[in-house]
């Protein structure tokens, strides 16, 4: 992140480039925050559910679907934030850089897409239970 703003500040004051690629940097850097602002509201919104001992319910499954759908979305906001980060600063590795990122976050969401279902069978399991006592 730190990089990210010193990268930016030195670009913006070299003047050397359009401003463009910097405005298009920006916007996916402020994406990126909101999608991590949004998983942490998900977070809240499923230990509330804990709480009220609703878990074991179709809502649940919604909001772990959003936290799956914004960590993928994070993913593909990584690989064009490399790609202009690294023609800001002459480098191409931070292509490779980024695509490593963008694939560990991938890893993320399909981690969590596991426990999605594995919550699916649970809740079914929890139906089964309930229906039987």
């Amino acid at each position: 992140m730190l990089l990210l703003i010193k990268l930016i500040t030195d670009s913006s004051n070299g003047g050397e480039l359009s401003p463009l690629p910097l405005i298009i940097l920006v916007s996916l850097l402020i994406l990126l925050m909101g999608l991590v602002e949004f998983v942490i509201f998900c977070i809240f919104k499923l230990l509330n559910l804990v709480h009220r001992d609703e878990i074991f319910d179709q809502q649940a499954i919604a909001w772990v679907d959003r936290v799956t759908a914004s960590i993928a979305i994070a993913a593909f906001v990584v690989l064009p934030m490399a790609y202009i980060g690294a023609e800001l600063d002459d480098a191409p590795g931070m292509v490779i850089v980024g695509l490593v990122v963008a694939m560990l976050v991938m890893g993320a969401a399909l981690l969590v897409n596991i426990m999605r279902m594995l919550f699916a069978r649970a809740i079914g399991f929890s139906t089964e239970l309930e229906a039987v006592i």
